[in-house]
């Protein structure tokens, strides 16, 4: 029903007018939010599933809404904040820094307590926007969070893992670097079971079994439940969580 309504809209009154307008809601609506945790998921890689396997394990805590699909400029970051309610303890979205900029504009629309930096490549470079441009684009997250959020990084990326020095935030590093605070060991994914891994966290060691296929998926997971740790879940509460979670199914672009 909400599409078909959106479809009417666009008809008659075009897509920028209707964009426009829901932003404009969504600024007005942002700050009456005081209940939902609010997270923001960003990197040149892993976003969607990230914030899939994140939205799935947080569910068994509360229920939250995201953005739909990989679309993640600023009118679907409208479209998404305007399906919250006072019901909802949770709001997870990707947050796209494809071009200069762009960061400036989602960041003050959504304004995350948490945020979660998958990788930094080459995907959307050029030579006006180089790797290291891209990081500082995606680090605007991290140094946009407030002194009581939390920044979980890859530690496994050092242009990631350098963010943490513009955070005023508690930091929370994954990946399989030793350095890592939450790290996966004794990782396995040979056709046809699926991916599974040994997480460890200090001296916390908890089996997971995934729905996932391939250990390309080992850094969205490991992003996912840092994000479940910052929003207060225990280890084995993300494990459980990770492990209900599908693969995932709508098309996407990064």
């Amino acid at each position: 029903m909400r599409n078909a309504i959106g479809w009417r809209l666009r008809r008659v009154f075009g897509d920028h007018a209707v964009d426009a307008a829901m932003i404009s809601c969504a600024k007005c609506w942002r700050p009456l939010l005081k209940k939902p945790l609010f997270i923001g998921v960003t990197g040149s890689a892993g976003k969607t599933t990230t914030k899939e396997l994140l939205l799935g394990m947080l569910s068994h805590k509360g229920q939250a809404v995201g953005n739909e699909g990989s679309y993640s400029n600023i009118d679907k970051q409208a479209e998404a904040l305007l399906r919250l309610a006072p019901i909802h303890s949770f709001f997870v979205t990707e947050l796209s820094g494809h071009r200069p900029g762009e960061m400036d504009e989602n960041l003050p629309l959504v304004q995350p307590s948490i945020g979660i930096v998958t990788v930094v490549r080459d995907d959307h470079s050029s030579k006006d926007y180089p790797r290291e441009a891209i990081a500082k684009e995606k680090g605007k997250l991290i140094a946009s969070l407030p002194a009581t959020g939390t920044a979980v990084l890859n530690a496994d990326d050092e242009l990631v893992l350098a963010m943490a020095a513009k955070s005023t935030a508690k930091v929370i590093t994954y990946g399989l670097s030793p350095k890592a605070e939450l790290r996966a060991e004794n990782i396995s994914s040979v056709w046809p079971d699926r991916l599974q891994m040994t997480l460890v966290r200090g001296s916390e060691r908890v089996e997971l079994r995934t729905q996932l296929c391939g250990t390309h998926w080992v850094p969205s997971v490991l992003g996912a439940i840092g994000g479940g740790l910052a929003a207060g879940m225990t280890l084995a509460e993300c494990a459980k969580g990770v492990a209900s979670v599908p693969p995932l199914t709508v098309a996407c672009r990064r």
